[in-house]
């Protein structure tokens, strides 16, 4: 009893700061990336609207990628937030459980879970990745676009013009024959025949070859 008759009360001793992040760490919440949601609280994951069925592991690797998506987690720190430190088997299990996930995910929409060679892994919407994703050349890949259907564009053009050469070749070795057969009918193949009976096939050849000329440099 105190003095003024009032009764002691030991005041409370305050929560261990790690305690309560911890809580604050495990509290059930909703995580989202993209189509991709999951729910702590009801322990499902949907991607697109349809339910995935992931085993007790499964679900915190992804929830571990989830929380940290964005960025880059190494294989400790995943062994350590989804196995914890007393796990003292294969450190390559981490490999086969985001093997499991993104044959469950992926098949349901864009690819989610990447890999940095050497690094870690890293979960990202899509839809982040395909608007930042750089180009080898420092520039992304929307600004490489018109560059590589200009490219395209050009081959295109590059064939054309030689099958245009390739079939102006021909014409004139048929406008030869027809020349050459006009003038076998005739009967001017005769020796001593005068030059002046050549003068139409050479004509009709020297038209042809420039009537097409002209139409393969117009192209």
């Amino acid at each position: 009893m105190s003095p003024a008759g009032q009764p002691l009360v030991a005041p409370a001793s305050p929560a261990h700061p790690r305690s309560a992040r911890v809580r604050r760490h495990h509290q059930p919440c909703v995580l989202r990336c993209g189509d991709l949601v999951l729910d702590e609280a009801r322990w499902t994951v949907h991607r697109a609207g349809t339910l995935v069925d992931l085993s007790p592991t499964e679900f915190r690797l992804l929830a571990c990628l989830l929380r940290d998506q964005g960025s880059v987690l190494t294989r400790a720190e995943l062994l350590e937030r989804v196995w914890g430190r007393g796990y003292t088997g294969q450190p390559q299990v981490v490999e086969t459980y985001v093997s499991y996930l993104r044959r469950k995910l992926h098949q349901l929409g864009p690819p989610l879970i990447h890999t940095r060679r050497g690094v870690g892994y890293m979960l990202r919407d899509p839809a982040l990745a395909d608007s930042a994703a750089p180009a080898p050349g420092g520039t992304s890949s929307r600004a490489r676009g018109p560059n590589v259907v200009g490219s395209g564009a050009g081959s295109q053009n590059r064939r054309a013009q030689e099958a245009g050469m390739d079939g102006l070749i021909l014409l004139v070795f048929i406008a030869a024959l027809a020349a050459f057969g006009w003038t076998r009918l005739r009967g001017k193949m005769k020796l001593g025949v005068s030059g002046k009976h050549w003068l139409g096939p050479i004509v009709i050849i020297v038209i042809v070859v420039l009537l097409m000329w002209s139409v393969h440099v117009s192209h």
